[in-house]
């Protein structure tokens, strides 16, 4: 049975929003433009489009919050 308690859930570390976080946003919505086009699954250029937006935003998380180089591995699972 999982239970959420109030005090430790406020303590996540969630950033608000900000104009340093609308470059990730407009990489979600190229991301979402990518997915909804008919021929996504087929297309592999667009795949690869998507997997580097998927890691240009990976980066800028992890600067967002400042994490070092053996934490982006730990994120990473490497």
């Amino acid at each position: 049975m999982l239970e959420l308690y109030q005090i430790p859930l406020s303590e996540i570390p969630i950033k608000r929003i900000s104009e340093k976080q609308q470059p990730i946003i407009a990489l979600v919505n190229k991301i979402l433009a990518s997915i909804k086009a008919d021929d996504y699954l087929e297309n592999t250029t667009k795949q690869a489009k998507l997997r580097e937006y998927e890691r240009q935003i990976d980066q800028r998380v992890y600067k967002l919050y400042g994490l070092t180089k053996n934490e982006i591995k730990i994120v990473e699972g490497k």
